[in-house]
């Protein structure tokens, strides 16, 4: 196998796998977001929440259906730290 081959099952093998956690990433913000969702939040909270969902949602939509590592990667790292402040959200004070 050439140089040039292995290159590119090197590159197909990461975009699956860049992909794969990108879809991962994006069902467990569903995840997070139905939960909080269901908490007794301010207005304002709420409006952020499904604002930002929205945002996350249609990027990663959009990454997931294009050949780009590094949005796949940029996406599943918006959307992990997105999850992340709906837990901290989640948490009672």
């Amino acid at each position: 196998m050439s140089t040039e081959e292995n290159v590119r099952q090197i590159v197909a093998n990461e975009l699956s796998v860049s992909r794969a956690v990108c879809q991962e990433t994006l069902k467990k913000m569903q995840i997070h977001y139905e939960l909080v969702m269901k908490l007794s939040l301010s207005p304002a909270e709420i409006n952020w929440v499904k604002n930002e969902f929205a945002d996350h949602t249609a990027m990663a939509e959009i990454c997931l259906e294009e050949e780009d590592i590094q949005e796949l990667k940029r996406a599943t790292t918006c959307m992990s730290l997105y999850t992340t402040k709906l837990h901290q959200l989640a948490k009672p004070n």
